[in-house]
């Protein structure tokens, strides 16, 4: 199982007594849950919109991550620029 489908499982199972997911099984190349038993397949279209709901608030988690670390980068040279000058200044090479 894949990470983020482990963390949306773990997310939404509040009771694990009561799981949704013994009823379906999760299709690797269509990235769907499907029904074990087809004419009850309310509980998978339930878990489909959550996941797919899930999936993209994940993929906009990561991007904001991603930014936010490289925003700390910049953050850090800028720190390093300000600490020359500042430097350069008290030495009078500037």
């Amino acid at each position: 199982m894949d990470k983020g489908r482990e963390e949306f499982e773990n997310a939404y199972e509040p009771n694990p007594h009561k799981s949704p997911f013994t009823q379906v099984r999760f299709n690797q190349d269509k990235q769907i849950y499907e029904p074990l038993n087809p004419p009850i397949n309310h509980i998978a279209r339930s878990l489909n919109a959550a996941w797919y709901g899930w999936w993209i608030r994940q993929k906009k988690i990561d991007e904001l991550q991603e930014r936010n670390a490289f925003l700390e980068v910049q953050l850090s040279l800028l720190g390093d620029t300000k600490r020359a000058l500042e430097q350069a200044l008290k030495g009078g090479d500037v």
